[in-house]
């Protein structure tokens, strides 16, 4: 189990009551219907929040918990979407939580949840595939369950026959395609709710694979009436008669907007994140150091591209102005290799300076990179290069004639 695992769960641990009363705050919003009093509500979260961290530290699996609840929920009449959703609203509560806390891993945090979530989803929906043939198969009686359940789901639910016409639609999904009157859907071809960019895998990979074997499952896309297009999680799936022959193709389906968002604003956090980090990297990597008035040191270590070469001669520059430096030490001792590329750009630093009144002086020329430098053509014969830094001090002291107590 991962360290991130670990931290999420004490971190749960440690926020629950903050949690619970954000959770119950949006269910109160988003189902208003509810009339559970607050203190039945808290035990429930807190229970799912409990089994949810023991998944987190490895004593359950968080796959296998899913699909047993949403298969309990389906038992009891209750939508298969129902741990789903407890998902997605705990991904909510955490996700506003940890941007006001912000604390040091809260975008690895992000993506377990926002994986959770998902699997939560695929579970709900293996159950609902496992349970619905079954479903479709009773009598009267048992139809209405199924037609209670479907209305009542979260996720987006539509049959069609199997010529590809519209049979059915939810509540949902009739939302999701801003449909307010479901006649206008049925009869129509299910390829007019989903963009012209999607009916070719769905035509050449969704419906054979679902022909073929039973079902299929992946991500596609959703067109609503105003254009829109709409990320989502889909599975197709045969509801069969009760001799086995297929009589429709259903469709349970996710809006995936709010995660697809969340990823993206987690990846533009990260890119952020390491542009800081690069930026700070590229400080640190040329320092500016004074050591006596009119003398300062810049000491190199590492790799020097095109990119490092402007910083080195920008920092410089600033570092000549700053100190009002007569002498610039460009230590090279940490450089593993000096080609002529690296010699290019400490020649075009060594002439901003020359150019700000400073004079330059290399140090730290190893055995190896002389050899280099020789063996290059590289012409360094009108700059002062010495074997090390403290050779390099001790001459710019003397060249400015600063006498030295003892």
């Amino acid at each position: 189990m991962s360290a991130e695992f670990e931290s999420l769960a004490d971190w749960i641990e440690e926020n629950k009551n903050e949690i619970a009363d954000a959770y119950i705050k949006l269910l109160r919003a988003q189902e208003p219907g509810d009339t559970r009093p607050d203190d039945a509500m808290r035990a429930n979260v807190n229970s799912g929040l409990d089994v949810y961290v023991e998944s987190l530290r490895g004593k359950r699996d968080w796959a296998e918990t899913s699909k047993q609840h949403s298969q309990v929920a389906l038992s009891r009449g209750a939508p298969a979407t129902t741990l789903a959703k407890s998902s997605r609203f705990t991904y909510l509560v955490v996700q506003e939580i940890l941007a006001s806390q912000r604390p040091a891993r809260h975008l690895e945090w992000l993506s377990i949840l926002g994986n959770h979530w998902l699997l939560s989803s695929q579970m709900a929906t293996e159950a609902l595939e496992a349970n619905l043939e079954k479903l479709v198969a009773q009598r009267t009686q048992e139809a209405l369950l199924f037609r209670q359940f479907a209305e009542a789901a979260g996720q987006g639910l539509a049959m069609t026959t199997l010529d590809g016409l519209m049979a059915y639609a939810n509540p949902t999904f009739c939302r999701m395609v801003e449909e307010t009157n479901r006649d206008e859907i049925l009869g129509k071809s299910a390829f007019m709710f989903h963009p012209e960019e999607s009916h070719a895998k769905i035509r050449d990979e969704v419906l054979p694979t679902v022909m073929e074997k039973g079902q299929w499952v992946g991500e596609l896309f959703l067109l609503s009436k105003s254009g829109r297009i709409i990320p989502t999680l889909e599975s197709f799936f045969l509801i069969r008669d009760d001799r086995g022959s297929p009589v429709y193709m259903a469709n349970m389906i996710t809006d995936l907007t709010e995660q697809k968002q969340a990823e993206a604003d987690r990846a533009r956090s990260q890119d952020e994140i390491i542009q800081a980090q690069e930026a700070t990297l590229r400080e640190i990597s040329t320092p500016i150091i004074p050591v006596m008035q009119g003398i300062i040191v810049m000491p190199l270590i590492g790799h020097i591209d095109t990119g490092r070469a402007r910083d080195i001669t920008r920092w410089l520059l600033a570092g000549v102005s700053e100190y009002r430096a007569k002498i610039v030490i460009i230590d090279i001792t940490g450089v593993a290799v000096v080609d002529s590329g690296v010699a290019d750009h400490l020649n075009k630093t060594i002439q901003a300076a020359r150019l700000k009144g400073a004079q330059t002086i290399i140090t730290g020329i190893s055995d190896a990179v002389a050899e280099t430098v020789v063996d290059l053509g590289i012409d360094w014969s009108d700059i002062d290069t010495l074997r090390d830094l403290q050779t390099g001090l001790l001459a710019a002291v003397r060249r400015l004639d600063i006498k030295l107590e003892q």
